[in-house]
């Protein structure tokens, strides 16, 4: 259809100064609600993720402080220490660390050590049961 009339001419003008911009303006509307969309879906999941692995973190930190009391308060590690070199403690206080590191599965090494770092006992058995010989061991 031609256009001949002033009318149409002006009709058809009118609509296409109208029309592309508004056509214009909601393509970038839908693009951009779109990537802020995406943005924020992203930055809430990494919240969420983050928020978890904080929980997830703060649990083992608690496990290990509850575990750490428990030796403190051991009497044998307590008795050991006071006489370092009283080998069947010693060796008392080793198997209880190897059934200890066994029963957790959570510990490799767990170290016994006196006031000046010296090693006093350890475990001779890791988590999964195999036997190791620590270097720090006479």
């Amino acid at each position: 259809m031609i256009a001949h009339s002033v009318s149409s001419k002006l009709l058809l003008a009118i609509t296409v100064a109208v029309l592309l911009p508004f056509l214009g303006f909601g393509i970038f509307v839908s693009s951009e609600m779109g990537n802020r969309l995406s943005r924020d879906v992203v930055r809430y999941f990494l919240k969420s993720k983050a928020s978890d692995l904080a929980d997830k973190i703060n649990l083992l930190l608690d496990e290990r402080d509850k575990d750490l009391r428990i030796w403190v308060e051991d009497s044998l590690a307590i008795s050991l220490l006071a006489n370092p070199q009283d080998a069947r403690r010693r060796e008392l206080m080793e198997r209880r660390l190897d059934i200890y590191c066994r029963e957790k599965q959570v510990y490799d090494c767990i170290l016994v050590a006196d006031r000046e770092g010296h090693v006093v006992a350890s475990n001779t058995v890791d988590r999964t049961g195999s036997m190791f010989s620590p270097p720090w061991r006479d």
